[in-house]
């Protein structure tokens, strides 16, 4: 039996076929552009969205904001910037009246007190595992809980080691540190003494407490980290950095302001240590990238430079020490659908995430943009250490800070033995954890 061929060299059941695929084609094209129901969510094509966030302001988000609405017409978004000092507080005081934003941020370590304050991502619409695709290790660690992820980030920082050029270039240093045996023979090289034995130049800033330390308790915390120390352990809720390990990252950072120690080069009467470094009477520090605007608006003339953190010599592996914050979605948020619509826009996209990255001068989460960026002559070293970066659950971290801050205080100022103010602040942070 043979089939009637028309003009076109299509038999009839083949033009049925062709047909039909037309059909199912227009169909799916109809319903991606939302013209017929069942493709994109309709809750998230219209919606009125507020978000909170810090050290971001508003002209930063607003070409964002005007990328997705571009896309989304039916959708607004209201981005405001919070005090940093206040946010918290002032974040938590608005969910709890239902006065709070759709959208907000939350720094990487607060997530196992907010599981119940933002409504998570389910497993179906963005698995974790896909976290680690698009991110470095310690996204996942810090914002997936109970298989659900609760947060998106579009930067990861960590501390790096900022060095003054000059002054390594005049002691004829060649390289920056890459251990902290060279860190510790660097600053002895590099420091200076005045009538009296009293330091005129100080090889680091490093061993004071966070009255002239910036950033202080981040520093001890990433050497407890790197001797082996475990911080806490949220399951059990409460703080594990008192051991062995931990006393020897404590006594590691506090050598360099012991007077009578051979590697001194520090004291909390020198002032304030990102100054020093601005005025050059300080030949290294560690920070985060957020200092770089900060240096370079103060002396617009200093010659400095930026490489990892040190790290112990023959250590089997870099441990690097995170600090960023991530997007989330209020758990009372009647346009959660939308709101994590847009937060996937900006967070997932390499084109949105890379808009933020030239509008904040921040290091990036995605790798993508890590492996595209990874030789920045200022942001490279923070991109080099995200995939090594590691964080620890310290429940309020205002009241951790403080605890850390006294057990500095108690042993740098002599009052209390190390061992001692280790397990006292081990203590005060567990109970900081418990409460919460």
């Amino acid at each position: 039996m043979s089939l009637k061929k028309y003009s076109n060299g299509f038999t009839h059941n083949q033009l049925i076929i062709l047909g039909g695929a037309g059909i199912i084609v227009v169909f799916f094209i109809l319903v991606f552009l939302g013209v017929l129901p069942g493709g994109r969510d309709p809750a998230a094509e219209r919606a009125q969205l507020t978000f909170w966030g810090v050290f971001d302001t508003r002209s930063t988000w607003d070409d964002l904001i005007s990328d997705y609405i571009e896309e989304h017409p039916g959708v607004s978004i209201t981005y405001r910037e919070l005090s940093s000092s206040a946010y918290e507080n002032d974040l938590i005081n608005a969910l709890a009246i239902d006065e709070g934003p759709d959208i907000f941020m939350i720094q990487n370590s607060w997530l196992p007190r907010y599981t119940n304050k933002v409504v998570p991502l389910t497993a179906q619409a963005f698995p974790p595992s896909r976290l680690d695709v698009l991110y470095p290790e310690v996204v996942a660690s810090d914002f997936v809980y109970n298989g659900q992820v609760h947060a998106l980030p579009l930067s990861v920082d960590t501390l790096a080691l900022y060095y003054n050029k000059d002054t390594f270039n005049n002691k004829q240093i060649v390289f920056p540190p890459k251990t902290w045996d060279e860190f510790k023979l660097y600053a002895t090289r590099v420091r200076e003494f005045g009538a009296g034995g009293v330091l005129s130049k100080t090889g680091a800033a490093i061993g004071g407490t966070p009255k002239s330390v910036n950033r202080a308790t981040d520093i001890v915390g990433l050497l407890m980290m790197q001797y082996g120390a475990t911080m806490s352990d949220v399951s059990r809720g409460q703080a594990t950095f008192d051991s062995d390990v931990g006393l020897s990252g404590l006594n590691f950072y506090t050598q360099f302001s012991s007077p009578r120690g051979l590697y001194y080069t520090w004291n909390d009467s020198m002032g304030n240590s990102v100054d020093e470094f601005v005025s050059q009477r300080a030949a290294m520090m560690i920070n985060y990238s957020y200092q770089i605007e900060n240096l370079q608006a103060k002396n617009p003339f200093l010659n400095f430079g930026i490489a990892p953190v040190p790290q112990r010599a023959g250590a089997a592996r870099a441990i690097n020490y995170a600090n960023y914050w991530g997007l989330t979605v209020s758990a009372k948020s009647t346009n959660s659908a939308a709101a994590w619509d847009f937060i996937k826009f900006v967070t997932t996209s390499e084109a949105g995430a890379e808009k933020y990255l030239q509008l904040t001068k921040r290091p990036p989460a995605l790798r993508i943009l890590l492996q595209k960026y990874q030789n920045d002559p200022l942001l490279g070293a923070f991109i080099q250490q995200a995939l090594t970066a590691q964080s620890w659950y310290q429940g309020d971290n205002a009241a951790t800070e403080r605890a850390l801050t006294n057990m500095l205080e108690l042993v740098i100022g002599g009052k209390l033995k190390a061992q001692d103010a280790l397990r006292r602040a081990e203590d005060e942070v567990t109970l900081i954890i418990s409460r919460l």
